[in-house]
């Protein structure tokens, strides 16, 4: 334990720590204003249900038209207003983020005090699990109040986002089924077809949600760990036509992916509600000038979802330009990292885990900077280890916990072959000292 403590990549540990400080300094900031009003509602809610008891036995979407109107009344208005005199109700979400983040940190621990072989062994049955988690969330009613099907209902967490889960499972069962598959990888029947089917496992169920945002990391995992693990050129090919043809089934599907595909082509020609959260996104980038500065406007209610997906517009208004630039360069480190981690990968099963976490980490760090830049259309994905979000600062960090595992294993063999090589060389030391006193 203590030489693994001691072994491991103590510089990618102490940039991730470093991103989660930046993260929960920078919750404290921009999540008040939205803290506040969800506080609000929340006590104008319950001064309402304490009010309308009578209104339990209707039906539900009579129960909600009265406490709309309830909610609107000067009562309860007073009453939320005379809980927040008495309450802060500014922090909800910075105490909510430091929360997840302990939640998350005890996951990374537990993740790398476990043995590698653990993970290979139950590689098959998290993947199951992941799969079961969201098939049971397009089963259910869709949760806190949004109309994808991606939340559970969890204990001490709230609301568990089971397609984020998926990522970690997928890197997991990918790493061992191409790892045993290493003489047929590269052919169509016994690598790609099955590989395939693997993937649309995945990916499919999250496409249903709908969450084309996960899908798209998803298939970003399982494309990097297939093509390092020895798939064929031709294959890789074909699954980018596939990605493709995919893609435009979506488009033609789902209302709001064309939408968001619209407005990302043609800006010009987007209505005034599809175009508004990139345009307070660059509104508030543009605030933030060379320097940043604490006079923002963007966080007080016209950027939506400024301390989830778009966080790093925050971050550049609070920061500006070269504050923007540092936290990309700490990204780009923690990337290198992990890949210095996969290439000196003791095992096939440890290179390709490594890989699926970093390709996992790196495309949606980038796919989330270029959505706030305008560079991709808009979808949901957080910012990893800065965004809001439960789920997402979970797994990402238990991946985290996993990948200071594999560069913790490579230093202690390389440890290991260092002692049987000085043994060896006293060994033989001792036997040709021996030897000559014989002869002697």
């Amino acid at each position: 334990m203590k030489t693994a403590l001691k072994k491991m990549d103590k510089l990618l540990l102490i940039a991730v720590l470093f991103l989660i400080l930046i993260g929960g300094w920078m919750m404290s900031w921009v999540s008040v204003y939205n803290s506040n009003s969800k506080e609000h509602y929340s006590a104008a809610r319950s001064y309402c249900l304490t009010q309308i008891p009578q209104y339990k036995n209707l039906p539900d979407s009579v129960q909600k038209q009265k406490m709309v109107a309830c909610i609107k009344t000067s009562d309860a208005q007073e009453a939320s207003e005379f809980y927040c005199s008495i309450n802060n109700c500014n922090d909800r979400y910075f105490k909510l983020h430091i929360r997840n983040i302990f939640i998350a940190l005890f996951g990374m621990s537990v993740c790398f005090l476990l043995p590698i072989l653990f993970w290979r062994k139950m590689a098959p049955f998290i993947f199951l699990l992941a799969f079961v988690l969201l098939i049971v969330v397009l089963v259910i009613p869709a949760q806190g109040g949004f109309t994808a099907k991606s939340w559970l209902p969890v204990p001490i967490l709230g609301l568990f986002q089971p397609s984020e889960g998926m990522k970690l499972a997928l890197a997991f069962y990918a790493a061992l089924w191409i790892s045993q598959k290493e003489s047929t990888i590269s052919t169509f029947k016994g690598g790609f077809a099955p590989y395939l089917a693997i993937v649309a496992i995945a990916v499919g169920p999250v496409m249903v949600q709908p969450d084309y945002g996960s899908s798209i990391i998803l298939i970003a995992i399982a494309s990097s760990m297939f093509f390092i693990g020895g798939a064929s050129i031709m294959h890789m090919i074909l699954s980018l036509g596939l990605i493709f043809g995919i893609g435009g089934i979506a488009y033609m599907s789902f209302d709001y992916i064309q939408r968001r595909f619209d407005t990302f082509l043609n800006p010009e020609l987007a209505s005034a509600e599809d175009s508004y959260q990139i345009d307070q996104a660059h509104i508030s980038l543009g605030n933030g000038g060379l320097t940043g500065g604490f006079n923002t406007t963007e966080s007080f209610g016209f950027l939506p979802e400024i301390q989830g997906d778009m966080i790093f517009a925050a971050t550049g208004e609070y920061w500006g330009f070269l504050g923007m630039i540092l936290l990309v360069g700490i990204y780009i480190f923690i990337t290198i990292r992990g890949i210095r981690i996969a290439y000196n990968a003791q095992s096939k099963f440890e290179k390709l885990l490594a890989v699926g976490i970093v390709s996992w980490f790196a495309s949606q760090t980038l796919i989330n900077m270029m959505v706030v830049t305008g560079l991709f259309p808009l979808t949901g994905i957080t910012l990893p280890l800065l965004s809001y979000g439960g789920t997402s600062m979970l797994i990402t960090l238990s991946a985290i916990g996993v990948l200071l595992k594999i560069s913790a294993s490579i230093y202690e063999k390389e440890n290991k072959a260092i002692v049987n090589r000085r043994r060896k060389r006293r060994a033989f030391v001792s036997t040709s000292y021996a030897g000559s006193r014989s002869l002697r």
